[in-house]
């Protein structure tokens, strides 16, 4: 089998990041010219125009919602080029998808409560106008508009991006701590403002957890989906803001204590298994009983 060079293992890593900023620049500019012609017409004829929040939310929707077709086809066509050359026991009593959907969750809702009170015990809420323009929109938009944008849509083809393209294509040729520090990197950067980008890293790290204990985009989609949603419940609670210093650092230290109590029992439960590139597979690998998709 002949190994991939190093300007060619670059390459297969970047094309998702390349794609994903240039269909996403060239879907959002174009459903953003056809909604704003929309409510021009709404206004034109009497009808109360789309207002500028629901247009941002949903020219961001509808953009990652295009990108997330071609990503999801990448991310299948990828499947067919791993196999799995070691396979433990389930250390769980059955397949009991619910309590594996529960600890998900958790693990979201965990992930949300540190992160949040760390960027409010950390100097950076003040040094990013972008964020407060981000903030702004979606509490500003239409209700259904925001949770459909923030719990479903942003979870879809953020995770398709970066766990299951960008990680995933990194964990072929590097350990699981370097993938998951450049990709939870990565997942901070596109982001566009800092307070979104450290939230995004230390959550990204989590989720990167998942997907290389799960194997399945679709068990750090549901721990993503979780986080989003806590962020939103926070925000309309108001449960962060106005914290005194110590409160903040309590309800941190206990929610990472919880976290990694969470992301241990995950560890122990779900069953180990070695995904291998199959370029990076020698003569002296394990491949007789391998089996060709993931999850």
């Amino acid at each position: 089998m002949i190994r991939e060079k190093l300007p060619t293992k670059i390459i297969r890593v970047l094309v998702p990041l390349i794609i994903y900023i240039a269909v996403t620049f060239v879907s959002a500019l174009s459903f953003s010219i056809l909604l704003s012609l929309l409510s021009s017409a709404l206004v034109l004829y009497g009808f109360s125009g789309i207002s500028e929040p629901d247009i941002i939310m949903l020219v961001n929707s509808a953009s990652a919602l295009v990108v997330s077709v071609i990503l999801w086809i990448l991310y299948n066509n990828d499947k067919k080029l791993r196999v799995v050359i070691e396979d433990s026991d389930a250390l769980t009593d059955g397949d009991d998808t619910v309590k594996e959907k529960g600890l998900l969750i958790l693990c979201g809702l965990l992930v949300c409560i540190f992160g949040n009170y760390l960027i409010n015990l950390l100097p950076v809420l003040q040094m990013s106008e972008s964020f407060q323009e981000v903030n702004d929109a979606i509490s500003n938009s239409n209700i259904i508009v925001a949770l459909v944008s923030t719990i479903v849509v942003a979870p879809i083809s953020e995770e398709l991006l970066i766990r299951g393209l960008f990680f995933r294509r990194l964990r072929d040729y590097n350990g699981f701590i370097v993938s998951a520090l450049i990709s939870s990197a990565v997942f901070g950067v596109i982001h566009m403002n800092i307070v979104q980008g450290v939230y995004a890293f230390v959550a990204g790290m989590a989720f990167a957890f998942i997907y290389e204990r799960y194997q399945s985009v679709k068990a750090s989609m549901i721990c993503h989906a979780a986080a989003n949603a806590g962020s939103f419940l926070l925000g309309i609670l108001f449960l962060v803001t106005g914290e005194s210093r110590i409160a903040l650092i309590l309800v941190m230290a206990v929610s990472l204590l919880l976290l990694i109590a969470v992301l241990r029992l995950i560890y122990i439960k779900v069953p180990y298994r070695k995904i291998v590139y199959i370029r990076n597979i020698t003569g002296n690998d394990n491949t007789n009983n391998a089996e060709e998709t993931i999850p």
